[in-house]
């Protein structure tokens, strides 16, 4: 039923998208079996909207640490701004980050967030390493 049911909003994006055409016959045809469809399966527009919606948990987190350091809340925001999606913490026994909105999206913030905060650790790591010896000499 599920794969059903996303081949239908597949078919169904596809003629909204057709109905948008130069060619007014062709817009009209598109938008009227787009509209039959919708109403024999009883879905809105608002449910094709949501279709596009998900979710990506990556599980990386930095060891030992329950509440995220500035930085790294940092590096979220800037995720979230450059691919327009939205983060969620979730802390507990499990700590990861959700990336919640466009499917193709939130897989690729989830990437960037996995490579990128690792790559902060390990320059921030350098970094008060170099700043102690500063001090010491």
């Amino acid at each position: 039923m599920q794969e059903n049911s996303e081949k239908i909003l597949d078919k169904l994006k596809k003629l909204l998208a057709l109905s948008k055409s130069d060619n007014p016959h062709e817009a009209a045809v598109a938008l009227q079996r787009a509209q039959k469809l919708m109403s024999a399966y009883g879905i809105t527009q608002h449910d094709i909207a949501l279709s596009d919606i998900d979710e990506s948990i990556s599980s990386y987190w930095a060891a030992g640490s329950v509440n995220p350091p500035r930085y790294m809340l940092g590096l979220l925001d800037i995720i979230q701004a450059a691919f327009g999606v939205k983060s969620i913490i979730h802390s507990g026994f499990k700590p990861g980050v959700g990336f919640y909105g466009n499917k193709d999206r939130v897989e690729l913030a989830s990437y960037t967030w996995e490579v990128l905060a690792r790559q902060l650790i390990a320059a921030r790591k350098n970094y008060i390493r170099q700043q102690n010896k500063r001090i010491m000499n």
